[in-house]
This record gives C-alpha cells, sequence and structure tokens, in this order.
C-alpha cells in the first residue's frame, strides 16, 4: 500500500513541473491571463536556439515561444544567449549575431524561453509577471 501512496505521490509532482504560469499552463496562457492575446502563431523551424518554435503576434511587436524537452534544456538554452540579447552561442559554440527588428526581451519559465521582440510596456511588464524578470536583452 505504501508503495502506491508513494507511486502516486511521485505522479503528482512529475505533472507539476514546467511552466510556473497559471495552472502550468505556459507563457501563452500566462499572458493571455494578464490581458495580452497572443494571436496568429505561425510554426518556425529550429532557428536561433535550435528547436523549433511559435511565433505570435503581440501589441507592439512579435512573440517567439521555443519549448524544451524539460526545464534543464531551457535553461542550458538561456545560458547561450547573450546578456544584450543580440547574440546567441549555438551549441557547438558559434556565436550568431541576430538582427532583431526591435530590442528583444528574453525569459524563461520553465521549459520554454519566449523572446519579445518589441517595446509595448503592457507586454513586457505581462510577461514579467508569468516567467519573472528577463535573462537577456533590455
Amino acid at each position: 500500500m505504501r508503495w502506491l501512496v508513494l507511486v502516486g505521490a511521485v505522479a503528482v509532482l512529475a505533472g507539476c513541473g514546467g511552466s510556473s504560469g497559471p495552472k502550468g499552463e505556459g507563457i501563452v496562457a500566462g499572458l493571455e491571463s494578464h490581458g495580452v492575446t497572443p494571436t496568429s502563431p505561425q510554426y518556425e523551424p529550429p532557428g536561433v536556439l535550435q528547436v523549433e518554435s511559435k511565433a505570435y503576434t503581440v501589441p507592439g511587436g512579435v512573440l517567439h515561444v521555443f519549448k524544451f524537452a524539460d526545464a534543464v534544456a531551457a535553461k542550458e538554452a538561456a545560458a547561450r544567449v547573450q546578456p544584450g540579447g543580440y547574440m546567441v552561442r549555438s551549441t557547438s559554440g558559434i556565436n550568431q549575431a541576430v538582427d532583431w527588428a526591435a530590442p528583444p526581451h528574453w525569459y524563461r519559465d520553465g521549459k520554454e524561453i519566449a523572446v519579445y521582440i518589441g517595446t509595448e510596456s503592457e507586454v513586457i511588464d505581462a510577461l514579467g509577471e508569468v516567467a519573472g524578470q528577463q535573462f537577456a536583452g533590455g
């Protein structure tokens, strides 16, 4: 019986990992709960962070959301983004300069990384509430 309780507790805790947004639903759902509605999601093949992503239209710019297999992989990818947000080191160690159309604002929440390319304070504030302080960009 104890074994069954232990297995159940582990299953519940495993389901709690990942995003800290509303009910673990991710950055996009978190933004929606803060009055910012990302629209027109477009699939993007692996790019600057070397994983697939979706690009959303948001007020004042574009939001790219990269989803990783787990939080550890996302943390490792975030560490490759240079503080200014314009330079990203590839997994093979090559620095890639990115000429964003507007200032980048990088956030990580659980297994997701988001970069907002824009200047709308409503979006920046909501991302800060959902994913915490930005780790790169300005």
